[in-house]
């Protein structure tokens, strides 16, 4: 395991033969035909494809709106040069379903076509796994949610390619949905061995201990994730700083994000969280203000308002904008048990909602 390789890129593909010739000869006993058809695969045979599509992956594990964008152009760069590259399909549908589901795109836009992209990957081979987790991601993302659909094509990833750290992320998602707290853990722990060096993986281990109001626990694993990329890539990170008192951090992030993204409405909206935390009422409505001039292509920032309404006590104008976002598809699973919806939780218009959008428990 401790071999060394140098080559020209023109030779990356002679490498990857050696390497799984050398996987497959040391693990004989131990790899059914299966698995080590699957070491030995090869996706194309075109290096500019190939080179294209690994930009692409450096540039999506980070998130931002600018970094999935620039992705997406890598992605479709490789599809330029190998149409049959399933691969490069399967990263343009993970792409699109984050930007559908972060505020940078309209969800319903975003999941036509998330499933346009992973519809092409899985016809030209259906046992991709990155494609079943595409799929499963689809169901995990966006309402009407299908956690046992999400399960089952993560479940299936997980048999094609068991070391693929993104399904048991996903996986860990779909469970922290669920309430399965415990498992999720389980399963971004085994994504985190897979992938140590991932800031999407303990920003997601963050979530369970949000949602046990594990606050101190919750805020160690964010400050892990902002030293391996961008802070603030989700809409409820903001909730842990506020929870765990820590305004002056997140404030101090905040000012570092904005210099790269300052129309990023998740950094508007963790702004506006914090005003709202700190009784600043007037600013905190400017934010929500600055979020409805936003309002363009279908994507209305609806369930940022809500929140930013909740926080403000106003119950009524959250309900409201809840219902609005509801009507554009702007459904995030973090409505069910993040903290800071706490005062509407039990008004019988959020129970009904969570209802009709299958996050009811």
């Amino acid at each position: 395991w401790g071999d060394h390789y140098t080559r020209k890129l023109a030779d990356i593909f002679a490498v990857q033969d050696e390497i799984a010739r050398q996987i497959t000869d040391n693990l004989r006993l131990k790899l059914s035909g299966a698995e080590r058809q699957q070491i030995a695969k090869r996706y194309t045979d075109n290096v500019q494809a190939f080179e294209d599509y690994m930009q692409g992956r450096s540039f999506i594990h980070r998130r931002t709106r600018e970094d999935m964008q620039t992705a997406i152009s890598y992605y479709q760069k490789a599809i330029a040069e190998d149409q049959n590259y399933a691969l490069a399909y399967a990263g343009l549908a993970e792409a699109y379903a984050n930007l559908g589901t972060r505020g940078y795109m309209s969800p319903v836009e975003g999941r036509r076509k998330a499933e346009e992209a992973v519809q092409k990957a899985l016809a030209l081979d259906e046992n991709l796994a990155e494609a079943h987790v595409a799929v499963g991601e689809i169901f995990v993302l966006f309402a009407p949610f299908n956690f046992p659909d999400a399960d089952r094509e993560l479940h299936h990833a997980l048999e094609l390619s068991p070391s693929l750290a993104a399904a048991h992320q996903y996986l860990g998602n779909s469970f922290v949905i669920q309430g399965r707290l415990d498992e999720a853990l389980s399963e971004f722990a085994k994504a985190h061995e897979l992938d140590p060096l991932s800031a999407i993986i303990p920003r997601a281990s963050a979530a369970p201990y949000y949602l046990r109001r594990d606050y101190a626990r919750a805020l160690a694993l964010l400050r892990e994730a902002n030293r391996l990329g961008p802070p603030f890539t989700t809409v409820w990170e903001i909730g842990v700083y506020v929870q765990n008192s820590s305004l002056d951090e997140a404030l101090a992030e905040l000012d570092k994000a904005r210099q790269e993204r300052p129309d990023d409405p998740i950094l508007i909206f963790s702004l506006g969280r914090i005003y709202a935390a700190q009784g600043k009422r007037d600013d905190a409505l400017q934010a929500i203000k600055e979020l409805e001039n936003t309002d363009d292509k279908g994507l209305t920032h609806s369930l940022f308002i809500a929140q930013l309404y909740v926080a403000l006590n106003d119950k009524e104008q959250a309900l409201a904008w809840l219902e609005r976002g509801a009507a554009a598809w702007e459904i995030r699973w973090f409505l069910k048990d993040d903290p800071d919806w706490d005062i509407i939780r039990n008004e019988p218009r959020f129970t009904n909602f969570l209802r009709r959008v299958g996050l009811a428990q």
